[in-house]
């Protein structure tokens, strides 16, 4: 219990009252039935407030989206006969982050009130939401009084599969008509050899008059088969402006799937940490995109070190066929001379690789600021080394036939579809 200022400014009253008769040589103490009265009024007061019945609920249970602010609206409903004012501190699980500030909601007996928050979901899955830390104001305005309102609510987080979809539905590159459909095996163009290109795609009498190999580009539809690694273990909890880069890549996933679908491509999904946490075979169709959102609201981090070399030759087995194969992962984490490097060598003899790795601003920032104290600089070099070793990994990666992406994880969608579209016009799958 809190005492508000009226009742400070009696108890002020009573003492001034008291010290006064004191120095009178009064003897009746007047000052006395003062606090008796005040002390009567906190009793009465506290009865009011045990008996008083307020509840809460939301409004409107709608799943929240992974990473995405979003507004949360709560209804009180006071039961009682009597108006009541409350103080309020939306207490949610710590999966789901907001403004823990102090609010204040007037309720009408027998009417309901509403607020509304902005929130935002850090982690997948259900969180029970029990109850809000509350205290009642008495009825004669002498105190803040402790109550529990009870809200018995379950948060759904879910991916997020709502960002920047441009185009999802029969997308098409612009300019470049290689990526259209096209008419059986009709010829678009010609272009230099690049490495991976299947060799019935050689035009061998334009490379014989050119003296250098020439590939041939037809206008026809390509489907591929997609395989996206998530890496699930330890170094996947690792926060990149304000979220786990687990969520940055499930969010991602759940896009690229939907994305990937509308093209005519067909999807799988492998989660790895120790051990294969789930494994999807790539399939199309609606019926794909729903089966991968479902196995990644299941999905949770584990604390242990991610064998990639399991996951290699697991997505041997899972996929027949030549693949494109995107490989989610902290990149800062691997090294090439461990089990990233041996996945990447078995990817190479049959599929091709995608790695993608995140970066984030408050690592640029920090590189870049100047020394104001002797720590920084250290602050500095740390920041510098963290940003030089996801290039290192990167070049790495793609000496070994691999395609990298590292960027910060506002353009991350973006620069994966790039990818992904100009890996297709190339026909490099």
């Amino acid at each position: 219990m809190n005492l508000t200022a009226r009742t400070y400014v009696v108890l002020a009253v009573v003492c001034i009252a008291g010290v006064a008769e004191q120095w009178a040589g009064g003897e009746v103490g007047w000052w006395r039935y003062g606090i008796a009265l005040l002390l009567l009024g906190l009793a009465y007061e506290w009865t009011q407030v045990r008996l008083a019945t307020v509840n809460a609920r939301l409004s409107e249970q709608r799943p929240l989206q992974l990473g995405r602010l979003a507004e949360v609206e709560v209804e009180f409903l006071n039961s009682g006969s009597r108006a009541v004012m409350m103080q309020y501190v939306l207490d949610l699980p710590l999966a789901v982050d907001t403004q823990r500030d102090v609010g204040m909601v007037e309720v009408q007996p027998n009417r309901v009130s509403r607020i509304t928050q902005q929130v935002r979901a850090l982690e997948l899955g259900e969180h029970q939401w029990n109850e809000l830390a509350a205290r009642l104001r008495g009825s004669l305005g002498l105190g803040w009084w402790q109550a529990s309102v009870p809200l018995s609510s379950v948060l759904r987080v879910t991916p997020d599969g709502s960002g920047r979809r441009d185009r999802v539905l029969g997308e098409q590159i612009s300019g470049s008509q290689a990526s259209r459909p096209g008419a059986g095996q009709e010829l678009h163009h010609l272009r230099d050899y690049e490495r991976g290109d299947p060799l019935h795609t050689i035009d061998w009498k334009a490379s014989a008059r050119s003296q250098q190999l020439i590939t041939r580009v037809f206008a026809e539809d390509q489907h591929l088969e997609i395989v996206l690694v998530l890496d699930i273990g330890r170094t996947s909890r690792t926060e990149v402006d304000g979220l786990s880069q687990f969520g940055h890549y499930v969010n991602l996933t759940a896009r690229f799937a939907e994305h990937a679908v509308a093209q005519g491509d067909e999807i799988g999904l492998v989660a790895v940490a120790d051990n294969v946490a789930c494994s999807l075979a790539p399939a199309g169709g609606a019926g794909a995109v729903r089966n991968v959102r479902k196995q990644l609201e299941r999905l949770q981090t584990v604390p242990v070190e991610t064998d990639l070399v399991g996951a290699a030759l697991h997505v041997h087995k899972l996929v027949q066929r030549r693949a494109l194969v995107i490989l989610l992962t902290d990149l800062y984490g691997q090294s090439i001379e461990g089990s990233f490097g041996d996945a990447l060598k078995l990817w190479r003899q049959k599929h091709l690789a995608v790695v993608v790795g995140l970066i984030g601003a408050d690592v640029t920032a920090l590189a870049q600021q100047p020394a104001a104290e002797a720590r920084d600089v250290f602050v500095s070099l740390a920041s510098r080394e963290y940003g030089e070793t996801l290039e290192h990994n990167a070049s790495a990666a793609q000496r070994m036939g691999a395609h990298a992406v590292v960027c910060r994880p506002g353009v991350l969608e973006a620069r994966v579809f790039s990818a992904y579209r100009l890996l297709k016009t190339q026909r490099r799958v």
